[in-house]
């Protein structure tokens, strides 16, 4: 027998429950006024993984194995491809 979760819309019907209501906490122009870009101040490269430490914490992201950091200018991580 499949479970069914008790807020499925299988049980709404059955039941006659009302779906749970969406209710906005902040509006778009909130969000877009509040948004802060995170600009790493230190990358550090390990294996294929790079991370970059910001005001709120690791952004991590995955590059190719061929290329290797060279050097961060302007806080952006700069790449060079290795060749073999």
């Amino acid at each position: 027998m499949k479970y069914h979760h008790p807020d499925s819309d299988f049980y709404r019907k059955v039941l006659g429950v009302e779906p749970p209501k969406a209710y906005p906490h902040v509006t778009e122009e909130e969000v877009l006024q509040n948004m802060v870009r995170l600009m790493p101040n230190n990358w550090v490269l390990k294996g294929n993984i790079l991370e970059g430490e910001t005001s709120q914490g690791k952004l991590v992201q995955r590059i190719p194995t061929d290329y290797i950091l060279e050097k961060v200018e302007n806080g952006l991580p700069v790449f060079k491809k290795v060749i073999l």
